[in-house]
């Protein structure tokens, strides 16, 4: 892989061999004299050279370029066969895996290729390099981090780091915690039903019980709380999903105008501003009682990133 491919992304459609067939016909085209080059044979053989490009670039076995798959035939465009993606994967990954799941394949997708790696190379990519091979960046890219604020982690590994030595070893330790929320939101989000039958948006009702739960153990029992941390906390995934599936549906390079036009996308800076406002607060509540030697800090993802 170069270093322009992610572990899931790429858009290197190059494969070998098709120098060669190209070269080939270049050849064949420079060879023609020139008082026969008229347009009909210059047509035939530009058209020639289109289907072998064609057919080449796309059904390459090269050891070094994956095979792509979900082409009907070696006339369908490559943009029909990334729109069909967009409307159903699912038959698409089927096929690549039938036909290469001990290897690798690719997947036409209008943002970027889809690479799918067999679980046999794990421990051979778990070695790469990052600047070869980037989880984070992959996250980024895959969830449009340009429009929906995540390509912050970018920025640096602070988020990574705290996930992997505090918060996932400490999990346990949270049990007590999170019960406890699970009963507050039961208590909050759960209509009284005392002798009677009483009707329940179940989605709704789960959706903030479990961002309850999981800002009880990201933020503390204060933030997790409030009124508009909890709003954007649910609305912010909520619209990053609509602006990703949306988005994925046109061309990378589309992005920028397309962006303009979601209203998902202006709801997603919205909530980012909302979740900032709400949460700045309780940062600088925190700030100012460490300067009392006596304070107990808090034990939560929020204090473990300013620590």
């Amino acid at each position: 892989m170069n270093g322009s491919t992610s572990i899931l992304l790429s858009s290197d459609r190059t494969a070998n061999g098709t120098d060669a067939v190209l070269s080939s016909l270049e050849t064949a085209a420079a060879s023609i004299k020139q008082d026969d080059r008229d347009p009909t044979h210059m047509a035939i053989l530009g058209l020639i050279m289109a289907l072998f490009a064609k057919f080449a670039l796309t059904f390459s076995d090269s050891s070094k370029k994956a095979p792509y798959v979900g082409f009907r035939s070696v006339f369908e465009p490559a943009w029909l066969v990334r729109l069909r993606f967009a409307r159903g994967a699912i038959p698409m990954i089927n096929e690549g895996y039938e036909k290469f799941k001990n290897s690798m394949y690719r997947v036409c997708r209008n943002d970027k290729d889809l690479l799918v790696i067999s679980n046999k190379y794990v421990d051979e990519l778990r070695n790469l390099p990052r600047d070869k091979l980037s989880s984070i960046q992959a996250l980024v890219i895959n969830m449009i981090g340009k429009y929906s604020g995540i390509d912050i982690m970018l920025r640096g590994d602070l988020s990574t780091r705290m996930l992997q030595s505090k918060l996932t070893p400490n999990l346990a330790i949270f049990t007590t915690d999170m019960k406890d929320e699970l009963n507050y939101g039961l208590s909050k989000d759960m209509p009284e039903c005392e002798g009677c039958w009483v009707e329940v948006d179940i989605y709704k009702v789960l959706l903030h019980i479990i961002a309850r739960i999981s800002n009880r153990v990201f933020v503390g029992i204060e933030a997790c709380r409030n009124k508009d941390w909890l709003e954007a906390s649910i609305r912010y995934p909520e619209n990053v999903s609509m602006a990703m599936m949306i988005m994925k549906s046109f061309p990378s390079w589309t992005h920028p105008v397309v962006a303009w036009f979601l209203p998902c996308v202006w709801r997603i800076n919205r909530y980012i501003r909302l979740g900032q406002k709400a949460l700045t607060p309780y940062i600088e509540a925190r700030m100012e009682a460490e300067k009392n030697p006596d304070y107990k800090k808090p034990f939560d993802l929020l204090q473990w990133m300013m620590d």
